[in-house]
């Protein structure tokens, strides 16, 4: 197989094998698809030796083509006439498997959560054939169920917001007694909030909190917890002791496992931005770490180190679900302990080998099951008593914010399987109890007993018994240990895990003196850690002289530290001013990495006046001008301070090359530039140009003049001759750059109303990327005049495909005299919705008739006219505004590519559902928050513009349903460009 894959790269030629190595993104596909193996090997620290997949055979069974290890059979055990949609599964102690089974509802979950469509199955196999063929409903009404566990005679389900334990105590197969066992009191859009519960073999019951509402909760110390973060929580079995476990910026942590010590893994999407085809995957829960995706929500809550905590492996975008350790050794003493992970979207389910490494794990992936079926959902895993596997396939309902499943097909049904190895599973095996290692109940119980025998561990050569010794010195809680914590932290040795459990350990404890001594340790690791601890320590955290002292520090780690915690503090400031006036008096000394180093910094800091001011003398000099002016560029102010005015306007007359002007420009381009200071100042900037050194011909080019206009204040109007010329660049086959410099410059100031009217009727050639742009013009102030020539021409059918409703709203809410005018309107885009599906089945019939390139179709991706690569990333390349795309065909069929191409409002990717803000100036926005926190929210607008509102400008935020991402792309490019397009994106894998 390799050889015939080499074959194939060699008929690429060097050119496109390039491509795909640097920016296309596909080598990584190739090689999986054409090895024909699907092991890998990742890991926190250090990595296992190459593992060589298995053998594979073939099943056809029950309309899927089944892929296994050799050795290995599978068979139906539940079919659909039983458990049609079966989502979670679990044994009773007499070997009755509870099946929570879904109604195929998609329904808003608020409306699921008051109707309960779904249910609660009971299975049995009668005659002990491995078949079920018998069921009956044990709960007839439950809300949307994410997780079963059996648990000392009842039944627990995650029903969000809530766990109910459910008990028949008749026996007559039907739950009689319900209870709410948790309620998390919060159900956003994707019931994501919770998963769960699973049986910890400390006794304690654990769960997960997804998505990012804020709950509170009351701590075994009594103090208050309030979080929007993700969390594994676990509490004693009455539901008292609640407490965190991790936390996270995952969307949707989901299962939670078990090693025989009692080590946590579990499966969650969304633990980092999706990126280089990585987002999901497993996590070993480290007690108390901190781990991604790198959002608002985690900064709540104390970190040990600048860096989130390591991710054992990468999946991809394969949604992780149903997670299990497999206990017995029927399918042989190599799979003993393995893990065994549900992948919703790759359609599969995969093989975890762990190895102990250090403080934590390595791990290696192979593939286990595999099917062709597009429909193929696996949700659930989990094993059998006599040893064999059952694996639980949802079949093709499910569609509430999933980025696979387009279509809602809930007459697709599912089933469960039944995985068995070749002359095993003869007898049925009770499960053997696994005791928890000493040190872990001493943490778990807090047992000051244990203290000393904590302390000792801490010397041990099992760096995994350090960290537990580490964990239970910590929930102890006892200043004794101390200097034993900080004597640790000195071994060069250490993991990340390590490190973090013994950082963590001082942090819990919290005594400020005597973590204070690691100040004056010898060791820059300790002094990192002592540092990092007594920065969120109330009694130390408001002095930063440690932190400053730090800033210069030989160890490159402990500087990085430094600057974190510096960065986290803005009011210190004052106290770096000087610093940063010496880096700018030596600019010539950093190199480009130090330069951009230094821009974030002072970033960070540009909301302190003796900062701006720095920044403003840096300014002023020509030298030094380009640092300090990326600096204002990108310092988010809503105002241009009076220091930086009177710099900028300084500088004007030096300025002799178009970079540093462009550069000047992009500062009053950042601001809205609303006071009339800012457009005086504005004005003396360019009257004090030297214009004849600048331009020598006399005239900047076009596109000089469009971002001239692009940055002016809005109470600067557009001349006829300024308004031409951004209408010659807002055509389709304008050059990306200037084509969006024009729409920005229209969008900066108003329009009369003639020059509105003239706009519209201009919009059919217009790029569908600018359209919102430039419709957002006509929302400041529309007159019945306007929005008739508006409404008018977007009555054109290429214009009716290009928008929704949503997007006209907030210009036709303004002119009650064309209500009537604007409901016709409205009925003919319902009506062009309605006809979505039919236009999208004839436009793939078409492209299929074409002979698709994926070389082509990679120019196509990367070129002016398509543009997607301004906000995608395939590979190494591209941006960062909409969903990674390379490995988006391993989980998208061709038709689901193409609709999110032609109609990308028809659904939307987790993580990058658009929201509709209103402003309380009644300005309308539509965008994607990237960052959202107490004081303001970032929305990203489209690919070259974000915004940033602060709460308190905010009247409301809701769900969107138009996606920043322009319709009408199949108007733009050529048929055979499309299907061009279309075969690259499938071939991303």
């Amino acid at each position: 197989m390799l050889h015939a894959w080499l074959r194939w790269r060699l008929s690429l030629g060097s050119g496109i094998f390039l491509a795909l190595l640097g920016g296309g993104g596909l080598l990584s596909s190739v090689l999986v698809g054409a090895a024909g193996g699907t092991a890998t090997s990742s890991a926190s620290e250090g990595k296992a030796s190459p593992a060589v997949p298995p053998a594979t055979r073939q099943f056809r069974l029950n309309g899927h083509t089944f892929t296994l290890p050799d050795g290995f059979v599978i068979e139906v055990a539940a079919a659909s006439d039983l458990a049609p949609r079966p989502i979670t599964a679990a044994f009773d102690d007499q070997g009755r498997l509870y099946v929570a089974d879904s109604s195929g509802s998609n329904e808003n979950v608020q409306i699921q959560l008051q109707k309960k469509p779904h249910r609660i199955l009971r299975l049995e196999d009668t005659n002990g054939d491995g078949v079920f063929d018998k069921a009956n409903v044990f709960v007839k009404n439950i809300m949307f169920p994410e997780g079963t566990m059996w648990y000392k005679g009842s039944l627990y389900v995650a029903a969000p917001p809530q766990i109910l334990k459910f008990t028949d105590t008749d026996g007559d197969g039907q739950a009689d007694r319900e209870e709410v066992w948790f309620d998390g009191k919060t159900l956003t859009g994707c019931a994501n909030d919770l998963h769960g519960p699973y049986l910890g073999p400390d006794g304690y019951i654990y769960w997960c909190k997804g998505a990012f509402a804020r709950q509170e909760y009351t701590l075994p110390s009594g103090r208050k917890f309030v979080t929007r973060a993700a969390h594994i929580f676990r509490a004693t079995p009455d539901g008292k002791q609640i407490e965190p476990v991790i936390t996270g910026g995952m969307d949707n942590p989901v299962d939670v496992v078990f090693m025989p010590n009692g080590e946590m893994i579990f499966s969650t999407t969304f633990f980092q931005h999706p990126a280089y085809g990585k987002r999901d995957g497993l996590i070993h829960a480290i007690y108390g770490g901190i781990y991604g995706k790198d959002h608002d929500p985690i900064y709540e809550h104390p970190w040990t180190s600048p860096q989130l905590m390591p991710v054992l492996t990468h999946m991809g975008p394969a949604a992780p679900c149903g997670l299990h350790r497999y206990t017995s050794d029927q399918f042989g003493p190599e799979y003993r302990h393995n893990l065994f992970c549900c992948q919703f979207n790759l359609r599969k389910v995969s093989r975890h080998v762990l190895t102990p490494h250090g403080s934590t794990y390595t791990c290696q992936d192979f593939d286990f099951l595999v099917s062709d079926n597009i429909d193929f959902h696996p949700t659930d895993v989990l094993e059998d008593r006599d040893g064999s596997l059952l694996v639980v396939d949802t079949g093709g309902w499910y569609k509430i914010c999933c980025p696979t499943s387009q279509s809602m097909k809930p007459d697709v049904t599912g089933a469960i399987y039944r995985i068995k190895r070749v002359g095993a599973h003869q007898q049925r095996q009770a499960p053997l109890p696994e005791p928890l290692p000493r040190l872990k109940r001493i943490a778990l119980e807090r047992d000051a007993s244990g203290l000393k025998e904590a302390l000792a561990a801490l010397r041990d050569a099992d760096l995994m018994k350090r960290r537990w010794a580490a964990e239970a010195l910590g929930r102890i809680g006892d200043p004794q240990a101390v200097p034993a914590l900080l004597e640790a932290l000195a071994d060069p040795a250490n993991d990340r895990p390590l490190d973090h459990a013994l950082t963590y350990a001082l942090l819990e404890i919290g005594d400020a003196s005597a973590t204070a001594a690691g100040l004056r340790h010898s060791s820059p690791r300790v002094r990192r850690a002592a540092l990092t601890v007594l920065s969120y320590l109330p009694a130390a955290r408001s002095d930063p002289q440690p932190v400053l002292a730090a800033l210069n520090d030989p160890d490159a780690d402990l500087r990085a530290t430094a600057w974190w915690i510096a960065g986290r503090n803005p009011p210190w400031g004052e106290h770096l001013a000087g610093y940063f006036r010496n880096q700018f008096r030596h600019l010539e000394r950093l190199d480009a990495a130090q330069r951009q180093e230094l821009v974030d910094r002072l970033t960070r800091f540009v909301t302190h006046p003796l900062i701006q001011q720095v920044v403003a003398e840096a300014a002023a000099q020509e030298k030094t001008a380009p640092l300090a002016l990326t600096v204002m560029a990108h310092s988010r102010l809503k105002t241009l301070p009076e220091s930086w005015q009177k710099a900028l306007i300084a500088l004007a007359p030096q300025i002799t090359q178009r970079s540093l002007y462009e550069a000047a420009l992009a500062v009053f381009r950042a601001v809205p530039l609303n006071s009339p200071a800012e457009a005086r100042s504005f004005a003396a900037f360019q009257a004090a140009l030297p214009l004849a050194r600048l331009w020598p011909e006399g005239t900047p080019p076009a596109e000089v003049r469009l971002l001239i206009l692009a940055s002016r204040p809005p109470s600067h109007t557009l001349s006829e001759s300024d308004l031409a010329l951004t209408l010659e660049y807002l055509h389709r086959q304008a050059d990306t750059s200037p084509r969006a410099l024009a729409a920005a410059a229209l969008a900066r100031g108003p329009l009369s109303a003639d020059q509105l009217r003239r706009l519209a009727r201009t919009l059919p050639h217009v790029h569908p990327l600018e359209i919102p742009k430039v419709l957002d013009v006509f929302s400041k102030t529309p007159s019945p005049e306007v929005v008739r020539t508006l409404l008018e021409t977007l009555e054109q059918p290429e214009c009716r495909s290009l928008v929704r409703r949503e997007m006209l709203q907030p210009i036709l809410d303004k002119v009650p005299a064309l209500r009537a005018e604007a409901e016709r309107f409205y009925a003919l885009l319902e009506q062009d919705r309605a006809a979505e599906k039919a236009r999208l089945d004839q436009l793939l019939a078409e492209l299929q008739k074409l002979p698709a390139d994926v070389r082509r179709g990679q120019r196509v991706f990367h070129s002016a006219k398509a543009n997607c690569a301004a906000c995608h990333k395939v590979g190494y390349v591209g941006g960062i505004v909409g969903p990674d795309l390379t490995r988006i065909g391993s989980i998208r069929g061709e038709r689901d590519l193409l609709e999110a191409i032609v109609f990308p409002s028809a659904s939307f990717v987790r993580s990058y559902e658009p929201v509709r803000v209103i402003t309380a100036d009644e300005r309308v926005l539509n965008g994607i928050i990237t960052r959202d926190n107490p004081e303001e929210i970032v929305l990203v607008l489209d690919a070259d513009k974000q915004e940033r509102v602060a709460r308190r400008d905010i009247a409301s935020i809701t769900p969107s349903t138009v996606s920043i991402m322009p319709a009408g792309l199949d108007q733009q490019l050529t048929r055979q460009e499309l299907a061009d397009l279309l075969a690259f994106l499938k071939a991303c894998r």
